[in-house]
């Protein structure tokens, strides 16, 4: 679909699985994220998500590399959370390597 409404946890668990499955198949691809954003850029143009909360490590990792790369692919992305986004995954571990992502959004 070129709209789609999810969850945060809901689209990421689906990223992360198909990140999986992209390193088992190709392998010699490396870092599946460039393709993987590419191949959901095309699916989607516009990304809904509602209730927008990091708490998890490697969400917060794959959110950076993947958005970055969405937003690159044109892909618009709207989203609702309880939090400001300064606050998201704020005392999570790794967290200076997740602020790129706050910038992006702002």
């Amino acid at each position: 679909p070129t709209y789609l409404p999810t969850y945060l946890p809901t689209y990421l668990l689906q990223v992360h699985q198909r990140a999986h499955k992209l390193r088992q198949q190709m392998p010699e691809l490396g870092d599946p994220v460039p393709y993987l954003a590419y191949e959901l850029s095309c699916e989607t143009q516009v990304l809904v998500l509602d209730e927008v909360a990091v708490t998890d490590i490697a969400d917060a990792l794959m959110l950076r590399k993947l958005f970055r790369r969405l937003f690159h692919n044109g892909m618009v992305v709207v989203a609702t959370s309880n939090r400001a986004p300064d606050d998201l995954y704020l005392g999570g571990l790794q967290r200076p390597s997740f602020l790129p992502f706050i910038d992006d959004v702002k």
